[in-house]
């Protein structure tokens, strides 16, 4: 039984996070919360890193999720990180730098 991983923030932290556990037998990508762009732009970004090169992985942006080799991430972008649906997450990583303590999240 795999750990159920959720990410609030896809910048560069959260698509290196993915990128080194992907592999992993023990994690599964299970939501991303991102406001900066759409799950077409952010899976763009997950393959073609300016510094870290070009995924081997192939990732598409879909309406609500990002598909990288076939399996599906859940996609939302909220502002308000209590906006998404993290119930299918046993864990939420919080990459923005934003979110410092319980009570700033809501």
């Amino acid at each position: 039984m795999s750990i159920r991983i959720g990410i609030n923030g896809f910048g560069r932290m959260g698509r290196l996070g993915v990128r080194a556990a992907w592999g992993s037998q023990d994690l599964e990508f299970a939501h991303i919360n991102e406001i900066a762009c759409d799950a077409a732009g952010s899976a763009h970004l997950l393959q073609f890193d300016s510094a870290h090169g070009t995924w081997e992985l192939s990732c598409e942006g879909l309406k609500d999720a990002i598909q990288v080799e076939g399996r599906i991430i859940g996609y939302s972008s909220n502002e308000a990180i209590a906006e998404s649906d993290w119930s299918g997450c046993d864990i939420v990583i919080e990459a923005t730098g934003r979110f410092r303590s319980r009570e700033e999240v809501g």
